[in-house]
């Protein structure tokens, strides 16, 4: 999953296949710069060998939030974008996936 903005800015959230695990990918999220490896891909095993996976992404302005594995794989990472993302989009590189549930819940402010 791919997640944009109008300044070309995008986190890339998902689950490699080939590796077995799940990814968060931050190096063109919006400023980077202010520290040497902020650029980076944030990886975490999936303890899964059925083939099948599930992932909770629980988005906001600055911060995600990945479950796979049923909870049980976690991958936190912050993003300074400089402007909120406003599209998302799936994609899959190595053949064809399947999606049985996907939702979207707005969460309001705290503040």
């Amino acid at each position: 999953m791919v997640f944009t903005n109008s300044n070309n800015q995008k986190l890339r959230i998902g689950f490699s296949a080939e590796t077995n695990e799940y990814y968060v990918d931050r190096v063109k999220s919006g400023e980077v710069g202010f520290q040497e490896d902020f650029a980076s891909i944030a990886r975490a095993r999936s303890i899964d060998t059925s083939g099948t996976i599930t992932m909770r992404i629980l988005l906001d302005n600055s911060s995600v939030e990945v479950f796979g594995d049923d909870g049980v794989t976690v991958l936190t990472a912050l993003f300074f974008p400089l402007e909120p993302y406003n599209q998302a989009s799936l994609y899959s590189t190595n053949g064809p996936v399947t999606v049985n549930e996907g939702a979207q819940y707005d969460i309001r402010s705290i503040w």
